[in-house]
């Protein structure tokens, strides 16, 4: 049954909007203010908010800007309700990324018919986003997974292989069973936060236990994502090998220099020349493509994130990057975040490791 929220300080007027979508066969629920409105909607996963703008306390406005920035609940559809019909008032709503915009006075086949395509359309994204991300998954060269409800609801034939399992034997079960008892409760409390919603993404190392019952470590990335109206991590688990001491002679000497020269961009930025970047390049030119991180996919990033990514390499901060790209801070925070995840970065000298072995810095 779809769930629908209600935000509106009218009584009677929120009364009869529940009564006639009960009567469609829809789960209500209502809040007679933004606050109220704001603790209910993180109680349960909701196909649709309804949400009047002028209310005591706090606006719909408001009301909207917070629900947009908890990533739980931020691609819930949302409709505002308001007495006011000038052009200015719509605008604002439209502009500030809400899907609809019902004014008052209004009879109840409209607001049916507003409900219902919004609900469609925001389903067909929804299965259309998760049919592309599914022949993402089953093509990535690293293992993924999943994770909903303590469960393991999806795994693709790589981390199967990996772990000497069929995919019919770990889906639907308990993620947990396949931790290593002493990583158990440092690794579900990460799980734990991203899930709430406290972090956005999650990056930590944690052994799992193969069909033979050995260790196998893993570094695990993974970021919250709401899939069938539920929070979800969608992880991507990268196997940890050991390498051999021949291995870790040529490799200790060339990352550590090429750490060095990262490091060295960053601190002395005013300096940066095309001969050090040169340097970088020819240090790491000879790097098989086994090398490269194989969290990194070619194309991954987006335009936007490519352009954050070098304005990252030139030094500039957050606020920086943002007055130059004419977009917020917050904007700004989350593809900072997306690209750190796409790439495998721990921090930001990775993140120029990176750019200069894929050629993202323009001489």
């Amino acid at each position: 049954m779809r769930k629908i929220l209600i935000i509106e300080d009218d009584l009677p007027l929120r009364e009869s909007i529940k009564e006639v979508l009960e009567m469609e066969g829809y789960k209500v629920v209502s809040a007679d203010n933004g606050e109220e409105g704001l603790k209910i909607v993180t109680l349960d996963i909701y196909d649709l908010i309804i949400c009047d703008i002028t209310m005591p306390k706090m606006d719909g406005y408001e009301v909207y800007r917070l629900i947009k920035e908890n990533p739980l609940t931020t691609n819930i559809p949302f409709v505002f309700l308001t007495a006011k019909a000038e052009k200015e008032d719509i605008r604002m709503g439209l502009q500030l990324g809400a899907d609809d915009y019902i004014t008052k006075p209004f009879d109840f086949d409209e607001l049916l018919t507003t409900v219902a395509r919004r609900i469609e359309k925001h389903e067909k994204l929804i299965k259309s986003v998760e049919d592309k991300f599914r022949v993402l998954f089953e093509n990535s060269l690293t293992g993924v997974l999943i994770y909903q409800e303590l469960k393991l609801i999806y795994v693709n034939q790589k981390f199967t292989k990996i772990l000497g399992y069929s995919g019919d034997e770990l889906l639907n079960t308990y993620f947990s069973d396949l931790v290593f008892g002493e990583d158990r409760d440092s690794f579900f409390g990460k799980l734990n936060k991203c899930l709430k919603g406290f972090e956005k993404t999650i990056h930590t190392k944690v052994k799992l236990l193969n069909s033979n019952r050995k260790c196998v470590s893993f570094e695990f990335y993974g970021g919250l994502s709401i899939i069938n109206g539920k929070p979800s991590i969608v992880g991507n688990l990268m196997e940890i090998k050991s390498p051999t001491k021949e291995d870790e002679k040529e490799e200790s000497i060339s990352i550590r220099d090429f750490e060095k020269m990262a490091n060295l961009i960053l601190e002395n930025k005013e300096y940066l020349s095309l001969e050090l970047i040169d340097k970088l390049n020819e240090l790491n030119k000879d790097k098989t493509q086994e090398q490269v991180n194989p969290v990194v996919i070619e194309g991954l990033l987006s335009k936007r994130e490519i352009e954050i990514l070098r304005c990252i390499c030139d030094g500039l901060s957050n606020n920086e990057i943002g007055e130059k790209l004419f977009i917020s801070k917050r904007t700004v925070d989350g593809h900072r975040a997306n690209i750190m995840f796409k790439t495998g970065a721990k921090n930001t000298a990775d993140l120029v490791m990176y750019a200069i072995k894929h050629e993202l810095i323009v001489k």
